[in-house]
Order: C-alpha cells, then structure tokens, then sequence
C-alpha cells in the first residue's frame, strides 16, 4: 500500500522515491514539491 504523497514529509517523501525508483507518481509529487520550494524561495527574493 502507497502512503499518502500529499500528508508525508519531505524528507520521507525522498526515501520512499529512492526505494521506489519506478513509481513515477511519488516522482512527480516530489518534483512539484521542489518546483513550489523554489517558486517561495523567488517570491521571498522578491519583497
């Protein structure tokens, strides 16, 4: 059974895609996790 992507934490997140390297969904949820990181980090540059 896959846990929850959106409710894990990230550092879990990264585990479970490691020992799971053919789940592209778990993939996908951390590349958007990264990809929201990144936007906030911009934004905070920003102001």
């Amino acid at each position: 059974m896959k846990p929850n992507f959106e409710e894990i934490s990230r550092k879990e997140l990264i585990a479970y895609v490691l020992a799971h390297r053919e789940d592209e969904q778990a993939f996908g949820v951390l590349m958007n996790r990264r990809i929201e990181a990144i936007n906030l980090g911009q934004r905070k540059e920003m102001l």
